[in-house]
């Protein structure tokens, strides 16, 4: 018997866990996968399963996710006995009920959760920087055009005044 219970969850976007997955006869895996139109599609991480009752099966993501989405959680036999995940090649989606072990996922990816990653930058490294404020950047650039009007005037006198 397969038995596979998920909940909707909330995180960083890195793990997905899993309150209970049951296997009976063999070991397996329990893989987190894309949404794929309505259906499990790519691999996003995996973790093994003892034969038997399983709870809060905790599966790091490989490939985590940015944004909020369907995952879903499936039950694979570990079809040859390797201790590797090999799916899709081997290790077989399992059955409950007849049908795939396979449930969805409302997984959504929390603002500002330690560890979350923009193009290879963590929110949580990011320095605090107030930057200039544009008046103080415009009045600078003023000062700076009218003393260089200034000195290009002074200049000027000075070689009439050197050549009269």
């Amino acid at each position: 018997m397969t038995r596979l219970e998920v909940r909707d969850q909330s995180g960083s976007g890195a793990a997905v866990t899993v309150p209970a997955a049951t296997l009976e006869g063999t070991k397996g895996w329990l893989a987190v996968r894309a949404d794929d139109d309505g259906k499990p599609g790519r691999v996003l991480g995996h973790a093994p399963l003892k034969a038997g009752a399983n709870s809060d099966v905790r599966v790091e993501l490989d490939r985590p996710v940015a944004s909020s989405q369907r995952l879903y959680a499936t039950v694979h036999a570990e079809d040859p006995a390797d201790g590797r995940f090999t799916f899709p090649a081997d290790d077989p989606t399992a059955t409950q009920g007849g049908r795939a072990a396979a449930e969805p996922i409302s997984y959504t990816v929390e603002d500002g959760a330690p560890g979350r990653e923009s193009a290879g930058i963590r929110d949580d490294e990011l320095p605090e920087s107030g930057g200039v404020p544009p008046g103080a950047l415009l009045a600078a650039g003023t000062l700076l055009l009218l003393s260089s009007a200034a000195c290009l005037s002074l200049a000027l006198r000075r070689g009439a005044a050197d050549g009269s």
